[in-house]
Protein backbone atom coordinates (compact mmCIF):
# COMPACT_ATOMS: atom_id res chain seq x y z
CA UNK A 1 0.00 0.00 0.00
CA UNK A 2 1.44 3.03 -0.99
CA UNK A 3 1.62 6.22 1.77
CA UNK A 4 -0.84 9.12 1.11
CA UNK A 5 0.92 12.09 -0.18
CA UNK A 6 1.53 15.09 1.75
CA UNK A 7 2.44 18.66 1.06
CA UNK A 8 5.46 19.90 2.64
CA UNK A 9 5.55 23.41 4.08
CA UNK A 10 9.42 25.37 4.06
CA UNK A 11 10.30 28.71 4.79
CA UNK A 12 13.59 30.66 4.36
CA UNK A 13 15.47 32.64 7.31
CA UNK A 14 18.71 34.13 7.02
CA UNK A 15 20.10 31.85 3.87
CA UNK A 16 18.80 28.49 5.51
CA UNK A 17 15.65 26.58 4.58
CA UNK A 18 13.60 25.67 7.64
CA UNK A 19 11.22 22.50 7.61
CA UNK A 20 7.45 23.16 8.81
CA UNK A 21 5.78 19.55 8.14
CA UNK A 22 4.07 17.82 6.31
CA UNK A 23 0.86 17.99 5.85
CA UNK A 24 -1.97 15.88 3.91
CA UNK A 25 -3.62 19.11 2.62
CA UNK A 26 -2.16 22.00 0.83
CA UNK A 27 -4.87 24.42 2.86
CA UNK A 28 -2.60 22.88 6.14
CA UNK A 29 0.57 22.86 4.62
CA UNK A 30 -0.26 26.79 3.43
CA UNK A 31 -1.00 27.82 7.21
CA UNK A 32 2.46 28.03 8.86
CA UNK A 33 3.19 29.94 6.06
CA UNK A 34 0.79 32.03 6.69
CA UNK A 35 0.93 32.62 10.14
CA UNK A 36 5.01 33.44 9.70
CA UNK A 37 4.08 35.56 6.81
CA UNK A 38 1.24 37.33 9.26
CA UNK A 39 3.95 37.64 12.15
CA UNK A 40 6.90 38.99 10.44
CA UNK A 41 4.91 41.97 8.84
CA UNK A 42 3.27 42.89 11.85
CA UNK A 43 7.38 42.95 13.66
CA UNK A 44 8.15 45.21 10.66
CA UNK A 45 5.38 46.94 9.88
CA UNK A 46 3.38 47.65 13.21
CA UNK A 47 3.30 51.54 12.66
CA UNK A 48 2.01 50.86 9.05
CA UNK A 49 -0.79 48.62 10.31
CA UNK A 50 -1.54 50.74 12.92
CA UNK A 51 -1.55 53.68 10.28
CA UNK A 52 -3.83 51.97 8.10
CA UNK A 53 -6.25 50.47 10.26
CA UNK A 54 -6.62 54.46 11.84
CA UNK A 55 -7.37 55.81 8.06
CA UNK A 56 -10.11 52.98 7.62
CA UNK A 57 -11.73 53.69 10.77
CA UNK A 58 -11.17 57.69 9.20
CA UNK A 59 -12.93 56.62 5.94
CA UNK A 60 -15.47 54.65 7.36
CA UNK A 61 -16.67 57.37 9.46
CA UNK A 62 -16.38 60.31 6.33
CA UNK A 63 -18.43 57.71 4.26
CA UNK A 64 -21.09 57.34 7.10
CA UNK A 65 -21.44 61.68 7.24
CA UNK A 66 -22.13 61.83 3.14
CA UNK A 67 -24.52 59.32 3.36
CA UNK A 68 -28.25 60.67 2.71
CA UNK A 69 -30.37 60.01 5.63
CA UNK A 70 -33.19 56.81 5.05
CA UNK A 71 -36.50 58.08 3.89
CA UNK A 72 -39.28 56.64 6.47
CA UNK A 73 -42.42 57.08 5.36
CA UNK A 74 -45.85 55.45 8.11
CA UNK A 75 -47.57 52.71 6.25
CA UNK A 76 -50.54 53.20 4.81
Amino acid sequence: MEPPPFEQAHIWHDRHQVYLGGFQLEEHAAKPLLIELLRAFSRNNGKFLAETARNQQKTSQEAALKATAPVMSPDC
